[in-house]
């Protein structure tokens, strides 16, 4: 049996590059109304524009950081290796593959969830990814692995 790999990452086409272009086209329209309202007398519409313009740059570094998140699923011939992290591994988890199975579960509220089970330790893959996403993964794990539970 061949190894197999599969690097899962949340769909984020946006850079860094690209974020900040985005918050400096926002910001000139936003200063350039709030400077003609200060010098019409509404100061106070300045202070107010720069913070709209920090919680927009704030919410934009929080994405990005947010889309480094990466999962990294290894099958080999006996073992199941699971790492993932932001900015790198953080943590990582080994399985027998022979004790290994893939099981796609419902749970309260949201859709159903992708959990790679082994002796009684089970733990959540591919929560970055779309249903669909999701279900394929958990198809394609079923075929390397073993049986796709309930």
């Amino acid at each position: 049996m061949q190894s197999f790999r599969c690097v899962i990452s949340p769909n984020g086409s946006l850079s860094a590059r690209g974020a900040a272009a985005f918050v400096l086209a926002a910001s000139v329209p936003a200063l350039g109304i709030a400077g003609w309202l200060a010098w019409r007398g509404a100061w106070l519409v300045l202070p107010f524009a720069g913070l709209e313009l920090l919680c927009l740059a704030l919410a934009l570094g929080h994405c990005l950081r947010a889309n480094r998140y990466r999962e990294i699923i290894e099958v080999t011939e006996d073992r199941v290796s699971l790492v993932w992290g932001q900015d790198g591994p953080q943590q990582s988890l080994a399985f027998d593959r022979y004790w290994s199975r893939v099981a796609l579960v419902p749970a309260e509220g949201r859709e159903r969830r992708l959990l790679l089970c082994c002796r009684g330790r089970s733990v959540e893959v591919g929560r970055c990814l779309t249903q669909p996403d999701r279900i394929r993964l958990g198809r394609r794990l079923d075929e390397v692995i073993g049986p796709l539970g309930a």
